[in-house]
């Protein structure tokens, strides 16, 4: 995957097997969480519409949360973690316009 800044990542499937949930910090938990609601919301609670957007944003999230899962690797080395927390802040950055549009939806 790659951003618009040229940060690229890959992820392998296992990279999604074992993401625990309570290990993410609140505000990314708080955001998806609002993400859900307000997806379900902004097309008026029309279930395929739902499953839909949800079905097109899952991806993001996933990725976003295996790199705060690596981010708190203490093992991670210094360039790496440098390349993982600008690509996290550009996401975050990113995801906070559709949340926007979506809540202003609802």
């Amino acid at each position: 995957m790659t951003s618009g800044s040229g940060v690229s990542l890959s992820f392998d499937s296992d990279d999604f097997k074992y993401l625990k949930p309570h290990m993410l910090p609140p505000s990314f938990t708080g955001l998806y969480r609002l993400f859900l609601r307000t997806s379900s919301v902004s097309v008026l609670h029309h279930r395929a519409a739902t499953r839909h957007i949800r079905t097109l944003w899952r991806p993001t999230f996933r990725e976003a949360a295996v790199v705060i899962h690596k981010l708190q690797s203490p093992t991670l080395e210094y360039p790496e973690k440098g390349r993982l927390e600008r690509w996290y802040r550009l996401w975050e950055r990113s995801s906070e316009s559709p949340s926007r549009t979506l809540y202003r939806q609802s």
